[in-house]
């Protein structure tokens, strides 16, 4: 049975210096579409936005603090998140932990954004970036 490797995502630089795939800044200028769900309204979407403008995103393969890894590893299984290249924390939410995680698709890249209540995983939006 043959192994699928994952898709290693184009480190081509951006106009600011950076590189394009972790420049949090050109990103924003690229047309996502943001989807919020259901399950994560009862969350003020503005202290969200505040928490994703300021994730730090780190490539895999890293170390994680226990229950910081153990949620990510869960939402990838879970969701099914495909071909995953970088993942972000953040104590912002508190005593909520939240993080992100990219996948990369064949139509597509993506960032899920979840918060971690402690006994559960709650989605609260997806940013899609679509292929040209």
């Amino acid at each position: 049975m043959a192994e699928e490797t994952a898709r290693q995502p184009d480190l081509e630089t951006c106009e600011c210096g950076f590189i394009r795939e972790s420049c949090s800044k050109c990103r924003k200028q690229n047309t996502a579409i943001r989807n919020w769900t259901e399950v994560g309204k009862e969350y003020d979407h503005e202290v969200i936005i505040r928490t994703i403008d300021s994730l730090e995103w780190k490539a895999l393969p890293l170390t994680l603090d226990f229950m910081n890894g153990e949620g990510i590893k869960a939402a990838i299984k879970g969701f099914r998140i495909a071909k995953v290249s970088h993942v972000a924390t953040s104590p912002a939410m508190a005593p909520c932990g939240f993080f992100g995680i990219r996948g990369h698709f064949a139509n597509g890249d993506a960032e899920f954004y979840l918060i971690d209540e402690g006994s559960e995983l709650v989605p609260v939006c997806s940013d899609f970036h679509p292929k040209a």
